[in-house]
């Protein structure tokens, strides 16, 4: 297909009967949709991956907190427990916000409650502020209502059908690599003393470094994950010979997503 072809599409805005022509934009507007569309997935891999290593963080050093904290074993298990037990409270109403919503709007209530709750936990590093330290768990665990269960959706929004799968891949396995990360540092970064100071020095300097982490993926979702504008699917067609298929008559009916903010830069 000829790269002029690209030339005579039409993008239909969403909220208006508006058609704007090719022919008036950036010839290069397939490769800014396609970096537009790879950045929201990068953004979000980061963010459910820190989402997951915040989950784990206090597993692999159970025993060294159980006397940090002078507390039993069950309340260090309910660190993470806590995860599970808010994923089945609040799944329901999370994914009927997330429904009245955009994609940016549901993934930036994640990055907030994620940054927000690693700050509480850093805040709750003290032996004696373990209920501080559980709050912030706690909060954190209501971000992964705002990541887990949307890799198809943001897969489905920005990537053609034949990149679908691998997005959704990328996604999920983003949160299970921040968890194997997690065991990884923990133990490393905190290992067992008993040196009460050299023990707050360590576990406080894993904490910061997670709150000031989560932060800048917040940051970062707010400033730069993009947002959207319907586009048919079908009509986005080859550039040139080394550019991947993004439309087929098995998704005639499928729409995709682009930024409205970047529509004059198309």
């Amino acid at each position: 297909m000829e790269a002029s072809a690209l030339l005579t599409q039409e993008v239909r805005d969403e909220d208006s009967d508006i058609t704007f022509s090719d022919s008036n934009r950036n010839p290069n507007w397939l490769c800014t949709y396609r970096y537009k569309a790879f950045c929201a997935l990068f953004i979000f891999s980061l963010l459910t991956g820190s989402n997951g290593l915040q989950w784990i963080t206090f597993a692999p050093i159970a025993l060294q907190l159980q006397g940090y904290y002078n507390i039993n074993a069950i309340a260090i298990n309910w660190l993470s427990q806590v995860f599970m037990a808010s994923y089945i409270v609040l799944i329901l109403p999370c994914s009927w916000l997330s429904e009245k919503d955009k994609l940016k709007a549901t993934i930036t209530y994640g990055a907030l409650l994620n940054a927000i709750g690693a700050w509480l936990r850093y805040a709750g590093c003290h032996p004696s502020m373990f209920w501080l330290l559980m709050i912030g768990q706690t909060v954190s665990s209501f971000a992964q209502c705002f990541t887990l269960g949307y890799p198809a959706k943001l897969a489905a929004i920005w990537f053609p059908m034949n990149q679908r799968a691998v997005a959704t891949a990328i996604g999920v396995f983003a949160n299970q690599l921040g968890s194997a990360i997690s065991f990884i540092l923990s133990p490393i970064l905190v290992p067992a003393t008993d040196n009460q100071e050299q023990l707050y020095d360590n576990f406080s300097g894993l904490l910061l470094a997670q709150a000031i982490a989560c932060m800048l993926i917040a940051i970062l979702t707010l400033s730069v994950f993009p947002e959207e504008c319907v586009v048919n699917h079908s009509r986005m067609k080859n550039a040139n010979n080394d550019t991947t298929h993004y439309g087929s008559s098995e998704a005639d009916s499928n729409d995709i997503i682009l930024p409205k903010s970047g529509m004059t830069d198309f």
